[in-house]
């Protein structure tokens, strides 16, 4: 079977292909250095415009073809696009055209397998919804032939009666068996505190019905339904990643990487330093006995991509592991952590805060607008996150319009996982989470 990749570079060739096609794909492939953040930022706003282009060119003339994007009408509790204080929508969008096009797990699910192709990967999976990954991760359990899996999967948490509350959050799920247990690895992006890890009391213990006027925080969703999940709960250790990588956005991007690294490190669990085990149980849920541990350190791949200087800095100088090869990279030489950190960091002005100041235009309109205020001292931002999430997005907007929906849908046929269909209807009784977002919807027509 032709790989995404190869349908991409053979129909980007082709003569009969729309302008805007090969405009994006001209982008796509022309490798650029960047000296700022502000010259990236140049160069993402014009791709971005473009694919966003592509993609409504391609949406219009064929409705009915199943999307890959979707806009988030907002952000999630752990997700950082939210902008400053009374700054709009509008302004937002302008600062961060990226806000524009968000995957969808279909669009991930063609990210994945266009990663999964180019990496020689196999049992990396996308879910469409928690119930797709509670199903997976027990066919997993009890399938004896595969020890290794990893699956991207989108949290979002839940606020009472709030149908807005849409954004969805992509982290990757590692999972490994090793003698007779099982160990799942929650790969966030962003720290295990701020998926409101230590607060399982205020939502595991209840049916969804109870939980219908809670707030539920994003990362508790997901436990919700692992702790209902039919594992071997004796021989199974849930560890949270507590290593705070994310400081903007690309979540997706975050995951997909993640994904890619865990299933390409032969010893993923030799190399985590895991702190702090403990345990939770309640008689409501059953027989699971859930036995976790908080991640401190990651490996060097997943270290490669964090936004965060100071730590990777720190990384660099203290931990023994940051001076191996990185399994992920395709380079040769095989390249080192520090040494993909000269290559894709910048210095730029350090954001200290946000000042609000008012301009007059010739009309003598008054304006209240946010305006930035810089340190003294430039910092060092590792722009490969963004870079990465600038090509996925890009191949996700090319596939989407080259190739015909049954071919499309067969490239990601061993990625995708979506089979859950809800039954749940008006009048019944809640019984996910994902049914408390129905009925919020349902009471809005009413």
């Amino acid at each position: 079977m032709n790989s995404i990749q190869s349908f991409l570079r053979e129909g980007v060739k082709s003569p009969v292909q729309p302008k805007t096609i090969l405009e994006v794909a001209t982008l796509l492939f022309h490798r650029n250095d960047f000296s700022s953040s502000k010259a990236f930022e140049e160069h993402e706003r014009e791709v971005i415009t473009r694919v966003s282009g592509l993609y409504k060119e391609v949406k219009d003339k064929a409705p009915v073809k199943e999307q890959v994007f979707a806009v988030a009408r907002k952000s999630s509790h752990v997700h950082s696009t939210t902008p400053p204080p009374e700054t709009s929508e509008q302004e937002q969008t302008e600062r961060d055209p990226t806000t524009k096009l968000i995957m969808n797990m279909r669009g991930v699910a063609v990210a994945a397998t266009y990663l999964k192709q180019k990496h020689g990967i196999e049992h990396l999976y996308v879910c469409k919804s928690l119930e797709d990954f509670q199903i997976e991760i027990e066919k997993f359990s009890r399938d004896s032939k595969i020890l290794k899996a990893s699956f991207v999967i989108c949290i979002r948490g839940y606020e009472p009666g709030d149908i807005e509350f849409e954004a969805m959050h992509k982290v990757t799920i590692g999972a490994e068996k090793i003698g007779e247990k099982l160990i799942l690895a929650i790969l966030d992006s962003m720290s295990a505190a701020d998926l409101g890890i230590g607060s399982f009391a205020s939502v595991l213990p209840y049916s969804a019905k109870e939980l219908e006027q809670k707030e539920i925080y994003s990362g508790l969703d997901l436990m919700w339904y692992v702790a209902r999940s039919q594992l071997d709960w004796e021989n199974t250790v849930i560890a949270f990643s507590n290593v705070d990588r994310q400081e903007g956005r690309g979540c997706e991007t975050f995951s997909l990487r993640d994904a890619v690294c865990f299933m390409k490190n032969p010893s993923f669990f030799s190399e985590v330093k895991m702190d702090s085990f403990f345990t939770y149980q309640n008689k409501n849920m059953g027989k699971a006995v859930l036995k976790m541990a908080v991640i401190e350190s990651l490996p060097p791949e997943f270290m490669k991509v964090s936004q965060n200087s100071s730590d990777l800095e720190c990384y660099i100088e203290e931990n023994p592991l940051a001076s191996r090869p990185l399994y992920t990279s395709s380079q040769k030489p095989v390249h080192k952590l520090e040494e993909s950190l000269v290559k894709h960091t910048v210095l730029e002005k350090q954001v200290m805060g946000h000042v609000l100041r008012s301009v007059t235009d010739e009309n003598g309109v008054v304006t209240n607008r946010f305006e930035e205020q810089y340190g003294d001292e430039d910092k060092k931002v590792n722009l490969l996150i963004q870079k990465r999430s600038l090509k996925y997005h890009t191949i996700v907007a090319l596939a989407f319009a080259l190739l015909p929906t049954e071919e499309l849908d067969r490239q990601i046929s061993s990625t995708f996982r979506a089979t859950y269909k809800s039954s749940f209807e008006e009048g019944q009784e809640p019984k996910t989470i994902n049914d408390l977002h129905r009925l919020v919807r349902i009471k809005s027509r009413l």
